[in-house]
C-alpha cells in the first residue's frame, strides 16, 4: 500500500526522505503540488524539467537524451512513469520504470541479465522487452542517480540496476539523460 505526500513536504523536510515506509509492503508516492512547481523566464513560464529526486508519480515523465554522429545531434525521447520500490525509503532512489502508453502500457521496463551479445568484435547488451510488473523482481528495480556534469550538477541522471549482473535499458543507463514532465 502506498501513502501519498506532496513534493513540497520533502523539499521543506529533506530528512523525511530517509524514513522507511510505515509497515510491510508499503511505500510513499510523491505528488507534485502547486507549491513545489518552479518557474523560469522571470516567473512567466512553468519549468517542466525535473532537476532533482524524488520524481513525482502524478506526472508522466519523458526521458530525453542526446547523441551525435559527429555532424548531426539527435534527441531521443522515451515516456516513462517512475514508481518507488516498496519497502524502501525515498532516499534509496529506487524505482520501477513503467511504460505509460502503447500496447505495453502498464508493463515494467526490465534490466537485461549479463547475457552479452557479440557484435563486430565487441560485446553489446541487448535490451529486453517490458514485462508485467512484479514487485519482487529485482531486475525491474532501478536506482536513479544524479549525474554530475560539472556545470550545475542538477537535472542530469543515469540508472543502475539493483542487481550486480543487471543492465538497465540503454535509454536509462546512458549517463546524462534529462527528465521533463508532461502531466
Amino acid at each position: 500500500m502506498y501513502v501519498t505526500r506532496p513534493l513540497s513536504y520533502y523539499q521543506k523536510n529533506p530528512d523525511a526522505l530517509l524514513l522507511p515506509p510505515e509497515g510491510p509492503n508499503s511505500g510513499y508516492l510523491v505528488i507534485q503540488d502547486e507549491e513545489s512547481e518552479t518557474y523560469c523566464c522571470f516567473g512567466h513560464c512553468k519549468n517542466h524539467d525535473m532537476m532533482d529526486l524524488p520524481f513525482p508519480q502524478n506526472k508522466k515523465l519523458t526521458v530525453r537524451y542526446e547523441t551525435s554522429n559527429g555532424e548531426n545531434k539527435i534527441i531521443l525521447r522515451e515516456d516513462v512513469m517512475f514508481i518507488p520500490v516498496l519497502n524502501k525509503p525515498l532516499s534509496s532512489n529506487q524505482y520501477f520504470a513503467i511504460k505509460p502508453h502503447g500496447k505495453s502500457k502498464g508493463q515494467a521496463f526490465t534490466c537485461s541479465e549479463e547475457d552479452m551479445q557479440n557484435f563486430c568484435f565487441c560485446r553489446c547488451v541487448r535490451d529486453v522487452k517490458t514485462k508485467p510488473l512484479d514487485p519482487e523482481e529485482a531486475y525491474q528495480q532501478f536506482e536513479i542517480c544524479l549525474y554530475n556534469t560539472g556545470c550545475s550538477g542538477r537535472g542530469s541522471f543515469f540508472a543502475k540496476s539493483v542487481t550486480p549482473d543487471g543492465f538497465p535499458l540503454r535509454f536509462l543507463r546512458r549517463r546524462g539523460w534529462h527528465s521533463c514532465q508532461n502531466s
